[in-house]
């Protein structure tokens, strides 16, 4: 799937995807996607998503985790509670960590105060997740 950008792509992850390589500049989101994010693939218990080039599709320039999330109707803003069911619990999707590969002369200096998000990409409708809300901490 096209991103804004044509020569983007995003896709689930998957194992071609070179998680090692990417880095972002934050330890704790480099580590995730390179040792946590396969794992909770195959148990099915978040979805990730990974931007790529085009031309090269296994080199990963940005990630973002999709999870289900529960939420107490009180938790929900009173706009939205209109349009949700009256159940006691609400089903909602959190959007987790959005970091974007920062170039290598990056890497190569001082860590980046802060990722880059990809608030702008969306994750295949094929592989969309339905939900009454997404949160995005």
């Amino acid at each position: 799937m096209a991103a804004t950008d044509p020569d983007l792509r995003i896709d689930a992850l998957a194992p071609h995807h070179d998680r090692a390589g990417f880095s972002c500049g934050i330890d704790d989101l480099d580590r995730h996607l390179a040792t946590q994010a396969g794992q909770d693939v195959r148990r099915k218990a978040n979805g990730v998503f990974v931007v790529t080039a085009s031309a090269r599709p296994e080199t990963v320039l940005g990630y973002y985790t999709l999870c289900a999330t529960p939420l107490e109707p009180g938790a929900v803003p009173a706009a939205a509670r209109k349009h949700i069911p009256r159940y006691p619990l609400v089903s909602a999707t959190l959007l987790g960590g959005s970091p974007s590969r920062r170039p290598a002369r990056a890497r190569a200096s001082a860590p980046s105060s802060s990722p880059t998000p990809c608030a702008a990409l969306t994750p295949p409708p094929r592989q969309s997740v339905p939900a009454w809300l997404l949160l995005m901490p």
